[in-house]
């Protein structure tokens, strides 16, 4: 019974929580429509993902490429004799360069999120500040590219 009670108060107080916010979920609901009207307008959008995935695969694999040549200059050492378990030891300076690998690695993958990231974000901001009532806006992703 006293359960019932407590999900009841719950219930009550995400009611008030929902009256008090309704200005700013009526914001939030008008900020999708917009957001769906550019989508629709601007289909073009959608290639964004796709490119930023490829361009990523590839740094990716380049990475992994120059990491594994990198790794590959160590000396290569067998722990016991007889056995084909072999032990790459790298020296001081090809662990800074590792370092420097994978530093460079994070830094290009979040640049190039920004990047795209950028470019959407001057698209809608042109689209938004060049429509009126009468046209819509114009939607460029060139020009954050």
């Amino acid at each position: 019974k006293a359960f019932v009670y407590v999900l009841l108060a719950i219930g009550l107080a995400y009611f008030i929580a929902l009256c008090c916010l309704f200005d700013n979920i009526a914001v939030s609901v008008a900020v999708l429509k917009t957001s769906s009207v550019i989508l629709i307008q601007n289909m073009r959008v959608y290639v964004l993902p796709f490119m930023s995935t490829w361009i990523l695969f590839g740094w990716i694999m380049l990475w992994l490429y120059n990491a594994s040549y990198l790794v590959s200059t160590g000396e290569i050492t067998q722990p016991r004799a007889g056995s084909q378990m072999k032990k790459v030891e790298l020296s001081d300076q090809q662990w800074y360069m590792m370092y420097v690998q994978i530093f460079a690695f994070f830094w290009v993958y979040e640049f190039v999120q920004a990047v795209f990231s950028y470019v959407l974000i001057v698209a809608v901001s042109m689209w938004y500040f060049t429509s009126n009532q009468d046209t819509r806006g114009t939607f460029s992703m060139g020009t954050g590219f």
